[in-house]
């Protein structure tokens, strides 16, 4: 290929780009007559402000619809976790039964918790990133593992059990700080004070909740009996103060003395 073949090349890729260009002005134009007799500069802005529109409304209609799919796959888990519990019959008997309804409060109030903690996150912005909703199906594929592990425990307490239990429960909850973290990124874009503050209660959140649920496993680990009771504890104790306390972004009580 000669020297002059480039030149002519790239001339006549830049007329066909020119021209796709006019071709989308004049179609935007079409669509929007209200914009007609603008100078190309003008248009242009115009175009990049709709585009911008048209992606927040497509977040905010993700974060609708997966707020519902979201409470959907959690009613889903809990109904089955339910369906495990074995009914007072021939081979399980009203000891089997209690305890089995013991370790579904348990898994129940974690469930419940995450849920909450889940709402309240996304109450506080209008829109979702797709980066924040890989997440959070991933979290989800690791809260489906609940009634399964659940349904485990019911059949026999070991340290096997409640290790997978543990760790499960663990990384749900070590993803759900993650989430957090990556909705305060939306939540305090124009606050950058209130937003510093955040990641350090997030990091202080990351390291609590790793230690205490590293604590449950492998105590549990040691004494499955006792420790599968303990892992009621968190989820009480969030809930309580997620529904006593006041939210933490709360300005009146950052700017109290």
């Amino acid at each position: 290929m000669s020297k002059e073949t480039y030149p002519r090349l790239a001339k006549a890729h830049g007329k066909e780009l020119a021209a796709m260009r006019e071709a989308i002005k004049n179609e935007f134009i079409t669509n929007n007559p209200e914009f007609a007799g603008k100078s190309d500069a003008e248009i242009h802005r115009l175009i990049g402000e709709h585009d911008k529109a048209r992606e927040t409304e497509r977040r905010v209609r993700l974060k609708e619809h997966w707020e519902v799919f979201t409470d959907a796959v959690v009613a889903i888990i809990i109904t089955i976790m339910l369906l495990e519990i074995p009914v007072p019959r021939e081979g399980h008997t009203y000891q089997d039964f209690v305890s089995a309804v013991i370790v579904f409060l348990i898994s129940f109030f974690i469930v419940a918790d995450l849920w909450f903690d889940h709402h309240r996150l996304f109450d506080g912005v209008r829109e979702v990133s797709d980066k924040i909703i890989v997440i959070d199906f991933v979290q989800l594929g690791m809260l489906a593992m609940i009634p399964l592990l659940t349904k485990w425990i019911m059949d026999d307490v070991t340290s096997f059990a409640m290790l997978n239990f543990g760790l499960t429960v663990l990384a749900v909850r070590l993803l759900q700080v993650l989430i957090g973290y990556e909705v305060g990124k939306i939540q305090y874009k124009k606050t950058p004070t209130i937003w510093k503050l955040q990641r350090e209660l997030a990091r202080v959140r990351l390291m609590t909740t790793l230690m205490a649920n590293a604590f449950l496993t492998l105590f549990a680990w040691f004494q499955p009996q006792l420790g599968h009771w303990l892992f009621i504890v968190i989820p009480l104790l969030s809930l309580t103060m997620g529904v006593l306390g006041k939210p933490a972004d709360n300005l009146s009580e950052m700017l109290a003395d």
